[in-house]
């Protein structure tokens, strides 16, 4: 089984998945699990993945483009 989890963070779930029961599973090659950094796909120089929100107020709205 694969799973691909798209993720602006993918350290974070490296971690996390790499001292469980699901290393275990990775390592028996019964799971594999590929982390997409979204920022490799961001626009512009900085690699923007961020836009404004619908409607104006609060939080923050991920670009569909990159994604």
């Amino acid at each position: 089984m694969t799973i691909h989890i798209l993720t602006l963070f993918p350290e974070i779930f490296e971690s996390v998945f790499g001292k469980s029961i699901i290393k275990r599973a990775v390592d028996k090659k019964i799971l594999k699990i590929i982390f997409i950094n979204i920022r490799d796909f961001g626009i512009g120089k900085h690699k923007q993945v961020d836009d404004k929100p619908y409607g104006g107020g609060e939080g923050m709205v991920m670009m569909a483009s990159p994604i």
